[in-house]
């Protein structure tokens, strides 16, 4: 018994060498910029999958976390694809995964979905259109900025903002596809910046 178990401890550091203990759900993107990503999320252990270092590929309707660790006020830009069993989709700024989940607190919604554009804070509607649509295999990039207590939002070549909220600006933007689990949204070409250190 005694000798079973020193094999056991020799052999459970070599084996965590070998194998690894990344986390399926936490990855990183941009590693080769200045500003890498942390995404993270729960589901379905497929249910997000990094196409490349700036892309990632979002099946069903898991609720995604692209976080700048080292910045709260951040410009971040990406480009929106899916397919038609996707709705639309949901970004939510000036909140954590956290607080949302345990607070209600839904800070600043962008919804994207096929009957136009709706920028929300918390229960005030600050924009909405029905010019801006979500249509399926149409690639539509989309920015945000933060900085300070202000906050812009650009779909394509129309800018919203600057808003002013009493959200303080955090290091997560969140991601939520809309529709039901065949959903999936490409989301592509993510780049961030700090606004200020």
């Amino acid at each position: 018994m005694a000798v079973a178990l020193f094999l056991l401890t020799l052999a459970t550091p070599i084996a965590v060498w070998q194998l690894g203990t990344s986390d399926p759900f936490r990855f990183w993107l941009n590693e080769d910029t200045t500003v890498p990503l942390r995404v993270w999320y729960r589901g379905e252990r497929t249910a997000v999958v990094k196409e490349n270092s700036h892309s990632i590929r979002i099946h069903g309707t898991p609720r995604v976390v692209l976080a700048d660790p080292s910045h709260t006020q951040v410009r971040m830009a990406m480009v929106l694809s899916g397919g038609g069993a996707l709705e639309g989709i949901r970004i939510r700024m000036r909140t954590t995964e956290h607080n949302l989940s345990t607070k209600g607190d839904e800070g600043i919604a962008l919804i994207f979905d096929r009957t136009g554009t709706r920028i929300v804070d918390g229960s005030t509607l600050l924009v909405q259109t029905d010019t801006l649509r979500y249509e399926p295999s149409r690639s539509l990039r989309i920015a945000v900025e933060h900085e300070g207590m202000e906050s812009r939002i650009a779909i394509g070549c129309s800018v919203f903002g600057p808003f002013r909220t009493r959200h303080p600006a955090t290091s997560q933007t969140i991601i939520e596809p809309l529709g039901s689990a065949d959903a999936h949204v490409l989301v592509s070409d993510i780049v961030a910046e700090g606004v200020s250190p």
